[in-house]
């Protein structure tokens, strides 16, 4: 079931992932999403991280840009950055989140 985000409730979190972006941290752990929800699924398969933070503030994001998940290991640095969070099938809002890549 499609569900339509709120303008306001995105623009608020918005400005909460604002205070992430450019983070720097290192991977606790780490797991690879098959069969993901529908509005998802163009990113399956997709690797999901556990990330702590320089800041000492822990995050679970998605890992982007990644070309070998074979070599994904504990202890790799990450950057936070932006990514659109998943296609919208009516003209709303694009919801964007959080995200990390590697240094």
């Amino acid at each position: 079931m499609y569900t339509m985000n709120s303008p306001v409730k995105v623009w608020r979190r918005q400005k909460a992932i604002r205070d992430l972006l450019g983070q720097k941290g290192s991977i606790i752990s780490w797991t690879k999403i098959y069969t993901p929800p529908p509005p998802y699924k163009r990113n399956a398969p997709y690797v999901i991280v556990y990330v702590q933070l320089d800041s000492g503030q822990n995050i679970c994001v998605q890992l982007v840009d990644w070309s070998d998940y074979s070599t994904l290991k504990r202890g790799i640095r990450v950057l936070v950055t932006v990514r659109k969070l998943q296609e919208h099938i009516l003209e709303e809002v694009v919801t964007y989140s959080i995200a990390c890549k590697e240094l």
